[in-house]
This record gives C-alpha cells, structure tokens and sequence, in this order.
C-alpha cells in the first residue's frame, strides 16, 4: 500500500465531503477553479522500532485559495468557518481499507492571501519480509588433499 497517496486521497475526500469544492495535490492547475484546496506533503518521518516493526509520520499542507487574485484577510468572515471545520473534519480520516488514522499537531496561519492548514498522521507499519525457501537439509562432501599422515 502506498500510504502517502491514501492518505492524500482520504484527506481529498473528507475535504470534498464538508466543502463540494476542487481539490488539486501537490500544485494548482493553471485552468483550476476557485475556491479550491491543494494538497501538499511536507515531510515524511520513519523511525525504526523493532525488528520489522516501523513509525512513520506524513506532515500536509493543505491550502485554500478563496480566489487567484483575492487575499483571504479581505474575506475573514468567509474564512473563519473553513479554518474552525478543518479541525473537525480532519481529526480523523478513513483510508481506502477501511482504517482511520488520527490528525495531530494541526494549526493553520494565513500568508500572502492564502490558508494554510497544517496536519500531520502518524501511523505504524510492518517492512514485508521476501518468503525465501528455507534449507531444510545441508550436504557436504569433504575430501582431504595432499595430507600426510604422521606415524608414531
């Protein structure tokens, strides 16, 4: 499974569900429609726990652009129910097989006219382990070469 792009997706559909509007990953469209939402990864995080066993932590950007030549500070009555929805609907997402991940570390600030939210999932995942036939039995033919023996 490719967690980066499920994620995205679950965070694309929980998005569409509360606000029917477009989403775009990682960049706007050039013909993108407004308002809309990019989704955008930050960083991804993995540290080793045990064995197969590893932690990893995917951080997103998700900003909303009220329109391409707009800045949200002249629209804050329209942006503040966004940023307090995005909280809620974001907490936890559901993943294509049916699993929900938790959002944490959320927080959001508005640059240069544009929301931006930020949430980040963590998650435990198990390395997959090639199956390789296991030796059963060994044989081994020994010979000696060139060997003397010592007599008393």
């Amino acid at each position: 499974m490719n967690y980066i792009n499920e994620i995205q997706k679950a965070i694309a559909k929980a998005l569409f569900n509360s606000f029917n509007y477009p989403i775009y990953i990682d960049e706007i469209k050039s013909d993108a429609q407004f308002p809309c939402f990019v989704i955008e990864t930050l960083n991804t995080e993995q540290k080793h726990l045990l064995d197969i066993r590893y932690e990893r932590r995917n951080d997103f950007d998700i900003m909303f652009f009220i329109s391409d030549d707009d800045y949200i500070e002249a629209q804050q009555e329209q942006i503040n129910p966004i940023i307090e929805s995005l909280y809620f609907d974001l907490e936890y997402i559901t993943l294509s097989d049916g699993s929900l991940l938790n959002g944490i570390d959320m927080s959001h600030r508005i640059t240069d006219g544009i929301l931006h939210f930020k949430v980040s999932y963590e998650y435990h995942i198990l390395k997959v382990k090639h199956d390789a036939d296991p030796m059963l039995t060994l044989h081994q033919n020994q010979e000696v070469s060139n060997a003397k023996s010592k007599e008393n």
